[in-house]
């Protein structure tokens, strides 16, 4: 179940970044979904790598890198893909 929940979404991640033509579509909503898109990802592999390298057995909050500016980076990414 998790590979087709997984399938699914880069399947739309996909439609979302390449439905959009230059020429053709409203020049705002190519920046902005690009912006949005482009940010997700980013926000989302920043906290990822943020937190795993800042994983150890005696777990604290971690304060630091994407984790100074948003709580949830990894979910706010997800948001801002979809």
């Amino acid at each position: 179940q998790g590979d087709l929940y997984f399938g699914t979404q880069t399947a739309l991640v996909l439609l979302i970044a390449l439905g959009e033509v230059p020429l053709i579509g409203d020049p705002l909503k190519l920046v902005m979904g690009s912006s949005a898109l482009f940010g997700g990802v980013g926000a989302l592999i920043a906290g990822v790598v943020e937190l795993s390298s800042k994983h150890d057995e005696t777990s604290n909050i971690v304060e630091t890198g994407i984790y100074s500016l948003v709580r949830h980076p990894i979910y706010a990414g997800l948001i801002a893909i979809c």
